[in-house]
């Protein structure tokens, strides 16, 4: 095979492919805002990785005389890919199935099957008060410092969860089942499916596969469907709504009302991400009439959206009035009434976080994860245009959150998850078209850049990303599986308080908690040790054994009421 000259553009794409080896550094240097969790992630394994990636592009890409044993390895691998696109059902049930098992393996191996962070926890304790039948139930007898948990609302008559009840009600089979953790990985396979299908009714057939590939590689969304968060869920209403906002027309009927029962379901799971939702397809679909001057039938479209979205609303307001006694306040206004809407002195600064994190989490890569994405969103496309319009109004709306300072982290983006992985399919797909206008073989160059952009963030995934955050994880110390070493360490029933100096690093109690059922009487109850104001509890529980556990020392003693302070034993029962 012969070799030619480098064209212009070959030239600036192994240009960009070094840039890349060398963006970490640049965007460590230029966004010293990065949270420390995000630091680290990548660094020698960028260059390990992607310089043999950068010169593998480079040498199948341009006809040189080394490429000839690759490219036949890569015109095999596009008979196979053409074989499989033809079956993209299967391909997407296999592809549904990996990521199942990923998600269920990070949940069972690094979170222990519980949940990591407060708000997790919240999910799970609503699901348990949903399971027993109940929005509520009565306080603890004794003070609710030793039971309850952040962001769980404690009044002097309810106890309850401060989230919103769409994720919880779905976690409630699995509570019942005695499989809570099981739930946020069934969907996240069945966010996978309509990732495909929104990438196939947006674009075509090739992209939806193209995004489910690269979906199961994504720390981003392992992670999360791993978890008791709602962005799993909420996602999946969330693409489908805006696949058919984008793909309605308005002589549709049912379209409409599938939007507004998607617009629904989003509200009782993330009310802010609905208020976004809902402004985007007003915003829209108005300027498409506007457009196209079909003023009336645009209004008889929307009068539909509001029809599906208002039962939705109605059992909102009325769960906020069983909890708060206001349909207008809701239960999380009670647990964080500092959060709120408007400009603040952080909103650039905690955007520019958590487009950041995004970044990485996305598909491990920084920069290059979100290259795709950005090269499409040049294109002249109306469905182009339109989801780059939500991006934004997304970007700017949780910018205006929480304006009090805290960086509410790149999850809050997640909802975008699916479009952004069609999107950077469809930019993958047209890159090539940029960089070799000329070329007689253009199909046969997007199948190779698509494959190797696949391998290296694979690669990315396993050796640089992943193991990061396995470390992370288990650094923050929620994880001891404290429910066995407790249950063959004490007699039945047991009041197991719960020590640890460092509270805001390992959350300890938050460990125990989970374990407790709502009404607080099984066999084994877990507290909260206050040292100086044991004996109000134990005297609450007169039947019961005492013990107190340390997490962080791995120890269990018995307790007396004698004394507050035991001393500790280093030789007794070391867990």
């Amino acid at each position: 095979m012969n070799t030619h000259k480098f064209t212009l553009n070959q030239l600036l794409l192994l240009i960009l492919g070094f840039l890349l080896l060398i963006g970490r550094s640049i965007w460590e240097y230029l966004l010293p805002l990065r949270p420390a969790d995000y630091k680290g992630i990548i660094y020698f394994r960028d260059i390990l990785i992607l310089l043999p990636a950068t010169i593998l592009i480079g040498s199948v890409l341009i006809r040189t005389k080394y490429n000839k044993s690759l490219s036949r390895l890569f015109d095999s691998v596009i008979i196979k890919i053409r074989r499989m696109k033809n079956k993209p059902i299967g391909i997407t049930t296999i592809l549904s199935f990996i990521i199942f098992v990923e998600c269920i393996l990070i949940c069972i191996l690094v979170f222990k099957t519980r949940a990591h962070i407060w708000d997790e926890a919240n999910y799970l304790f609503q699901a348990k008060l949903f399971a027993a039948g109940k929005l509520w139930v009565n306080p603890p007898v004794v003070s609710g410092d030793f039971f309850n948990l952040r962001l769980i609302v404690l009044t002097s008559e309810k106890w309850f969860g401060s989230f919103f009840p769409g994720h919880s009600l779905i976690l409630t089979p699995g509570v019942l089942l005695g499989i809570s953790y099981a739930i946020n990985p069934i969907l996240t396979a069945i966010l996978l499916i309509v990732t495909v299908w929104a990438g196939s009714r947006l674009f075509s057939k090739s992209v939806g596969l193209i995004s489910g590939a690269f979906m199961i590689l994504s720390p981003f969304v392992l992670f999360q469907g791993a978890s008791y968060f709602s962005h799993i869920l909420t996602a999946i209403f969330f693409t489908i709504a805006v696949v058919w906002i984008l793909n309605c027309n308005l002589s549709d009927r049912w379209k409409p009302l599938g939007i507004g029962l998607c617009c629904g379901m989003v509200l009782l799971c993330r009310p802010f991400s609905a208020l976004i939702l809902v402004i985007f397809t007003c915003f829209y679909w108005i300027l498409r009439a506007k457009h196209n001057h079909l003023k009336i039938k645009i209004y008889s479209f929307l009068s539909l959206v509001v029809i599906g979205i208002l039962p939705f609303i109605t059992l909102f307001l009325g769960y906020n009035f069983c909890l708060t006694g206001n349909p207008f306040v809701t239960p999380h206004q009670i647990a964080l009434p500092n959060e709120t809407i408007g400009l603040g002195v952080h909103t650039i600064k905690n955007t520019l976080i958590n487009l950041t994190g995004l970044s990485v989490d996305l598909l491990g890569i920084p920069l290059l994860s979100l290259l795709p994405f950005s090269v499409y969103l040049f294109s002249r496309e109306n469905r182009s245009k339109a989801i780059c319009l939500l991006t934004v109004f997304y970007i700017i709306g949780y910018g205006l959150y929480r304006n009090h300072g805290l960086s509410y982290g790149p999850r809050f983006y997640f909802e975008l998850f699916p479009l952004m992985l069609a999107t950077s399919g469809r930019g993958l797909m047209i890159l090539p078209n940029y960089l070799f206008p000329k070329s007689k073989n253009t199909k046969v160059i997007i199948v190779k850049f698509i494959f190797i952009f696949w391998i290296t963030t694979l690669l990315i995934s396993i050796l640089g990303v992943l193991p990061s955050r396995f470390s992370i994880f288990h650094q923050r110390g929620v994880l001891y599986n404290i429910e066995n070493l407790v249950t063959q360490s004490v007699k039945k029933p047991a009041l197991v308080l719960i020590s640890n100096p460092d509270e805001k690093r390992i959350y300890p109690y938050m460990a125990g908690f989970q374990l407790n059922n709502v009404n607080l009487d099984g066999s084994i109850i877990y507290a909260r040790s206050l040292l100086g104001r044991n004996k109000e509890l134990l005297a609450s529980y007169p039947k019961h054994n005492y013990y107190l556990l340390d997490v962080k020392k791995r120890l269990i003693i018995p307790y007396s009421p004698c004394y507050e302070l035991p001393s500790w034993n280093e030789d007794k029962e070391i867990l």
